[in-house]
Parts: C-alpha cells; structure tokens; sequence
C-alpha cells in the first residue's frame, strides 16, 4: 500500500512539471488536416475541459486516424486516456508522441511521466476468476492454496502455476498469466477418473484342525466393519457441510478457505478408508461365517477381492 501511495506521489509530481492546463495549445491542426478531424479535436478539448476525460480520449483516437502523424493528438490522446485511467493505452500514446517529435522541448518530462506510470501499473494487483464444473475443487497457485471454486481473488500480476483436485476426478494444472488491473476468468470442466482395474484376488486359508475360531473372527470382523463403514458415512457428511461451509464464506477470506480446505481433505481421506476397510472386514466376516465346519480339515480356500463395484468373496461354502 505504502509502494503504490509513493508511486501515486511521484506520478503527481511529475504531471505537475507539464504545466496547466496539461494539453496542446489549442491552435488548428493545419491546412492538410481534413476537417472532420478537426472538429473532433475541438470536441475532444471541450470534453477534456468539463472533465469528460473518456469520451475526449474517444474523440482525440478518432481524429488520430485520420491524420496519424500529428504529434498533438497522439499528446492529447495520452493525456486524457491517463486522466480516465488507461494507463496502459495512456503509456502507449506518450511513447507515440516521442516518436512522432523526438526532439520535443518536453521529451524530458513526458519520459518520466511514462516512467511513472510503469511503476504505478506494475503495483496493481490483477484479479483470478475460477469456476469448476463439479464445484468445490480445491485451488493452488503457486503452491499456495487459494480456496474451493468458485473463487476470485486478488493476483499479482505475471505467470503463475495453477493447481486443481477434485476427488474422484483428474488433477488440473496449467500456467496462467495475471495482467495488472485485469480481471482473469477461467472454467474448468474436471474429468472424472477412469475405473481402476480391480486388484489381484488375495487366498484366505483357514486352520484345518480346529474351527472354534470362526465365529468369534468372522462376528468381531462383520462388527468392526459395519463401525468403519459407519465412520466413513459420517466423515461424507462432514465432508459436505464443509464444502457448503466454504460456498458461503465472503470472497477475500483467503485464511478461512485455507483451513476448510484441510478440513476437506482430511474429510474425504478417512471416509474412503472407512468405507473401503468397512466393506473388506464386513465380507471377510461373512465368508469365515458361511465356512462350513464339516470341510475344516480338507482346509479350502476363499478369496476376497475389492472392485469397483463391491466386495467380492469366492471359495467353496
């Protein structure tokens, strides 16, 4: 804040050195001129006189296509554009005036006035728009998490790194360029991951010579799994009031969002462990169950595989 204060500071200082009033004496642009361009250039220091600044850098821009090499214009063109806060096409039009007459008396002044302005666009931050399509995606730029989409925030200006993850989705990850002053806007669509391969099937063997173990492993498994299974129900549920808990935050509580993030994560972390270790306990209890005790000594084998459609338990029952 203190930078850009300074820089304010010295533009100002140095726009006083221009004189009063800032633009071209008001004389005609001469006989070659044609004079519908000159009409406009009397319009323009009209409006630039009232205050109009916009509309007289619309008129000066006018008048500028029609006679392109009139140093005049290209300096009352950069005058009232700087004035309405176009700084870049203001910077544009001085660097055009010095072309058109490298030998002004004012050469001096206007190179730093056009200094001036550089630094001051240099010190305002752009602004990054992103919306995600499902939303509640978590954003990184640069390493440095942002929040869940939708989002805007206040960028510095230049070429980032921007990151997206969405579980049950493929991660995002492209450069963006940030200008000053500018608001950038993005939508993503996030494609939802392919279907992993179901793992190898892994043999459970059961002791030959005594089965008195069966029901009490295969109820404490079938127990414990239902419990995870429950957890994993109850981490999804906190995992979706965290995600409408980050839609309704204001934009600019950047540390809020930060937290939430976490808290998502960790969220959706161990409700895939519960849910996915609930599932294999409860269907390993199930088959230890269903062994039958008659078979023990011929010591069979189940299998237990986990798809992506369930539990799948195989063996001879």
């Amino acid at each position: 804040m203190a930078g850009r204060l300074l820089g304010r500071l010295c533009l100002a200082a140095t726009l006083a050195g221009l004189g009063s009033p800032a633009l071209a004496a008001e004389r005609a642009l001469g006989a070659g001129a044609p004079e519908a361009a000159e009409q406009r250039y009397q319009i323009g220091l009209q409006m630039y006189r009232a205050g109009r600044f916009a509309e007289a850098a619309r008129e000066f821009r006018v008048a500028l296509t029609m006679v392109p090499d009139s140093a005049r214009l290209a300096y009352n063109l950069a005058r009232s554009l700087e004035r309405s806060d176009q700084l870049e096409a203001a910077i544009e039009h001085y660097q055009l005036y010095l072309r058109l007459s490298p030998r002004a008396d004012d050469k001096a002044s206007v190179e730093a006035t056009i200094a001036a302005l550089q630094r001051t666009l240099a010190e305002q931050d752009g602004t990054l728009a992103l919306t995600t399509s499902p939303a509640g995606a978590v954003v990184t730029l640069d390493g440095k998490s942002l929040g869940l989409t939708p989002l805007s925030k206040a960028v510095r200006p230049g070429k980032h790194t921007l990151a997206v993850t969405l579980a049950a989705h493929a991660p995002v990850e492209q450069a963006v360029e940030v200008k000053p002053g500018e608001t950038t806007q993005l939508a993503l669509v996030l494609t939802p991951d392919r279907v992993a391969a179901p793992p190898p099937t892994v043999a459970v063997e059961a002791p030959a010579d005594d089965a008195s173990w069966r029901p009490i492993a295969g109820w404490s498994a079938v127990g414990v799994g239902v419990a995870l299974v429950g957890m994993g129900v109850a981490f999804n549920v906190a995992a979706n009031g965290t995600v409408d808990d980050a839609g309704s935050l204001r934009l600019g509580d950047e540390a809020e969002h930060g937290a939430l993030s976490d808290d998502l994560d960790q969220q959706r972390a161990l409700m895939y462990v519960g849910y996915g270790l609930g599932a294999a306990l409860v269907a390993g209890g199930v088959a230890v169950l269903l062994w039958p005790e008659e078979d023990a000594g011929a010591a069979p084998a189940a299998s237990l595989s986990v798809g992506p459609s369930g539990v799948l338990v195989g063996g001879v029952f």
